[in-house]
């Protein structure tokens, strides 16, 4: 989405904290071109868009482009300063992060997205808005020219990624339906007992046996609170089961105390080799297992091709939070080549 110059003028950015640098203003760096990314470490989508910014950083900053990852997160792990910043170091994140943990700055740019990223010229005006990870061909051209704008007269790298307008419309058009996130908390909650959602007590669910898209189905005694459920009493155990179509499955999930272990089950049995997500290990016993700790998105299935299957995840601990599953197609492949070597020094000098 493209913008003229002076019709949108970019928020401040008034983070809470600020990973990898001091507070950036963007009134106070006028002359430099911003690429402002929201994100969040449990949004499995937003780490898909992580390698592609750190590649624009690293590409870019010597021609005045300063990358901002803003953290937005969806849930309350998500604002503490010490979650973020280890998932940054975990990512490889060397940019400029700021924390922004009730999403001021996401709702000050009048964002309904994560991840999304926008494109800030040297006087401060939006002029590029971007929503999908297909559009990084796109993104980088829009780099090009503001920084061409903003007075560049030198050379400028090649291309970093290929992805043209047309192979965009193809990579959104034949992907297939996917299923919605669905969230565990009662504020957002997917889900689909017919008993229905009893907030902040431990309630008996019963499978019912039959599972609609869209919906998730609790078994045995859960306690569903703002963000997420878990099992609302010590010793008993629960599942959670869903109806779903898509390529990747991921859960957010997190551990009150000891490494929890969730076992898990696609269409009837353990998961098969060839569909483990990264984060699936097999038990001696032929169980297929994901062993949570700290907060984030645990990506359990990764099928071979797009379609429709029943999961299961079984729980035997009630220190084991459940929050949403995410369903993702698998990421586009083909996009990029084989960066040049890029100059350390700006060819701009000082703005």
């Amino acid at each position: 989405m493209e913008f003229p110059s002076g019709l949108i003028h970019a928020p401040e950015l008034f983070a809470e904290f600020w990973l990898n640098s001091e507070p950036l203003s963007l009134r106070a760096m006028r002359g430099y071109v911003f690429l402002i990314h929201f994100w969040d470490f449990a949004n499995p989508s937003s780490l898909r868009t992580i390698p592609q910014m750190c590649k624009l950083n690293e590409r870019y900053r010597a021609y005045n482009l300063i990358v901002v990852g803003v953290h937005s997160p969806a849930y309350p792990f998500g604002k503490d300063p010490v979650q973020v910043e280890r998932a940054a170091r975990r990512l490889g994140i060397e940019h400029p992060v700021a924390l922004d943990g009730d999403r001021v700055i996401w709702g000050a740019y009048g964002d309904q997205a994560i991840p999304s990223w926008y494109v800030v010229d040297h006087r401060g005006d939006i002029r590029f808005a971007f929503f999908s990870e297909a559009d990084f061909g796109l993104t980088e051209r829009a780099i090009q020219s503001m920084i061409r704008e903003a007075g560049l007269q030198g050379e400028i790298p090649e291309l970093f990624f290929q992805t043209s307008p047309q192979e965009t419309i193809g990579i959104e058009h034949d992907a297939g339906h996917l299923t919605p996130t669905l969230n565990a908390g009662y504020l957002q909650s997917a889900l689909g007992n017919s008993e229905g959602v009893v907030p902040e007590s431990t309630f008996d669910y019963h499978d019912p046996g039959f599972y609609l898209e869209g919906r998730f189905y609790a078994n045995g005694k859960w306690t569903i609170g703002r963000y997420a459920m878990h099992l609302g009493e010590k010793g008993t155990t629960g599942s959670i089961a869903v109806q779903y179509e898509g390529e990747e499955l991921y859960a957010v999930m997190e551990a009150k105390g000891e490494t929890g272990v969730v076992e898990v089950e696609q269409d009837g049995a353990a998961v098969t080799p060839e569909c483990f997500g990264s984060d699936i290990c097999q038990q001696p016993n032929g169980t297929t297992v994901a062993l949570i700790v700290e907060p984030r998105a645990y990506q359990l299935i990764s099928n071979q091709e797009h379609g429709q299957h029943f999961l299961r995840l079984r729980f035997s601990s009630d220190t084991v939070l459940f929050y949403a599953f995410h369903f993702l197609h698998h990421a586009p492949l083909g996009a990029f080549q084989r960066p040049e070597k890029v100059p350390s020094e700006s060819p701009l000098g000082p703005p």
